[in-house]
């Protein structure tokens, strides 16, 4: 049985273990206190060297962090508090509570205590070893990144299933504390994409191993964190893009400060409802619904296609919808591409999720074609966004910062128009590669 982790703010765990909910948590023995001691190159990173803090350390070795651990338990559920050392007299602390995915039983317990300890923030992460994670914290080192999905033939639709939702959901896990503590742009762009890929695969696989109403249900739920994560996203695009590129192209134009400070404060606004959704327990009972059918996956259908085959099946019909629309390219209008965007972002992740089944040479031409694709029809995309987030700030505008917006819409509507040709130029080096599916034995 596999678990989720629940990660709170360790400053409120006191607060919290005093809750109705949270009392039943029995300590395991005494504090747990150990030191990490490694060469100054870090050599044992792989294997750390633990010894006592009483202990004396030897020679060629240096301390580099006392870690202490605490635990109590309650049945299946397991709470911990880590807290780490520096030499240099820093400090750090984290507090985790492990819910076992499969026990249904459990959950109103694990409601309840969700919903005392949402002063602690708790917010879905990922399993991390307190040692590595204060190797991790003493160097500042970015986060770790999820693995790379990889298929191999001999893999059925259950197991391909299971193998796309415990990438995707990995990603999502290890975002989501930026996202909702630090509101890290870049954190909010990445948890984004892993619900974007989530959705794009539900409809597929899920159909695979016959389970379609449940892929739908998780589909819908990962759609309502992924528009509350966009929200956020579409600001960050506007002020960081959309209005600086306008701005160079209009110096002296006064307005652009106010509708900058609007944009801001907007963003304000939309990061802290997107916090308060990240620790909710509907973000939390959805992860443990995802986890749980990720771990049934491939049970649920054993044997049937091989993988390489449902890959050909579902990329012929992917691209069948992307061709329909393309092929009709001068007759769409700005909406139309929108909805060409869409499409031409699902057939780039199916050929993600699957590129390890076919050659390697062949699917990198299509990835680099689609990406320039996208990236064009999303520059449109980027255009249609700024007018509805105008409309929305319209009432806070001052007059010289509602003149500038009306500006931006016209730059914008300009370079729609200069991108059209160019997404028919892209569209037809699209149209000219070969069906790398098709041709792959």
């Amino acid at each position: 049985m596999s678990t989720l982790w629940l990660g709170l703010k360790a400053a409120a765990l006191d607060e919290i273990l005093k809750r109705p909910a949270w009392r039943r948590f029995r300590k395991i023995g005494a504090p747990e206190t150990w030191r990490v001691v490694d060469t100054p190159d870090q050599q044992h990173r792989g294997a750390p060297l633990l010894v006592s803090p009483r202990q004396t350390v030897a020679a060629g070795l240096m301390p580099l962090f006392d870690l202490t651990r605490t635990r109590w338990h309650d049945g299946p559920l397991l709470l911990e508090h880590v807290f780490w050392q520096f030499p240099d007299g820093r400090t750090d602390a984290a507090a985790r509570l492990r819910v076992p995915v499969g026990a249904i039983e459990a959950r109103w317990d694990v409601e309840a205590l969700h919903g005392e300890a949402r002063r602690a923030d708790p917010i879905p992460l990922p399993d991390f070893d307190p040692v590595a994670e204060g190797y991790r914290r003493l160097g500042g080192d970015p986060l770790p990144k999820p693995e790379k999905l990889r298929l191999t033939p001999d893999m059925t639709a259950g197991r391909v299933l299971a193998a796309i939702l415990d990438t995707v959901i990995e990603a999502l896990l290890l975002h989501l504390p930026a996202v909702a503590w630090q509101q890290e742009t870049v954190a909010i762009h990445q948890a984004r994409v892993a619900l974007r890929r989530l959705r794009a695969a539900l409809p597929l696989f899920g159909a695979g191993v016959g389970a379609p109403e449940r892929a739908e249900d998780l589909r819908r739920r990962a759609g309502d964190l992924a528009r509350r994560l966009g929200g956020v996203r579409d600001l960050d695009v506007f002020r960081a893009e959309t209005l600086v590129r306008a701005e160079r192209d209009f110096p002296l134009e006064p307005g652009w400060a106010n509708l900058a400070a609007v944009a801001t404060a907007r963003r304000a606004h939309e990061a802290g409802l997107l916090g308060g959704t990240i620790t909710n327990w509907e973000t939390t009972a959805f992860l443990l619904d995802a986890l749980r059918w990720r771990d049934e996956a491939a049970a649920m259908l054993p044997s049937g296609p091989a993988a390489t085959e449902v890959a050909r099946t579902l990329l012929t019909d992917r691209w069948r919808r992307v061709s329909r629309q393309g092929n009709r390219l001068d007759r769409i209008d700005v909406p139309g591409l929108h909805d060409m965007r869409i499409k031409v972002k699902k057939l780039r992740y199916l050929i993600d999720f699957t590129k390890t089944l076919f050659e390697e040479k062949q699917v990198l031409a299509w990835e680099n074609h689609l990406g320039a694709l996208q990236d064009a029809l999303g520059t449109l995309n980027d255009g249609v966004t700024a007018r509805g987030l105008i409309h929305g700030m319209m009432p806070t505008l001052e007059k010289d910062g509602a003149f500038a917006a009306g500006l931006l819409i016209a730059w914008s509507d300009g370079r729609t128009l200069r991108h059209r040709n160019r997404i028919g130029k892209l569209w037809a080096e699209v149209a000219d590669l070969p069906l790398f599916w098709e041709a792959s034995t």
